[in-house]
């Protein structure tokens, strides 16, 4: 069983993740903090679940903006967040 990560957690993955260039400029802590609150959000709309699972969403163009790689924060999602179960249920529905 996996267990799911808190959004401090997955906030502090993602600065880690980060190139060292990019993680004390202002526009990649914002960044970080956008892509966190999706994550939380994940667990109540829909669209925050889109957010990481759909290849042409935005998170492609945030990541690019600070050196993170978007599919593997998508594998993190998919991996640690207890949403990824339920959006692919409803996608199956």
């Amino acid at each position: 069983m996996r267990q799911n990560a808190t959004t401090p957690q997955f906030h502090k993955l993602l600065m880690r993740m980060m190139p060292e260039c990019y993680s004390s400029m202002g526009e990649a802590k914002l960044i970080a903090a956008v892509i966190s609150q999706a994550w939380a959000d994940a667990a109540d709309k829909q669209s925050a679940r889109v957010f990481f699972t759909d290849p042409l969403s935005s998170l492609e163009f945030y990541c690019e903006r600070v050196g993170l790689n978007a599919q593997q924060i998508r594998e993190v999602f998919e991996k640690h967040n207890g949403a990824y179960k339920q959006h692919m249920q409803a996608e199956a529905a």
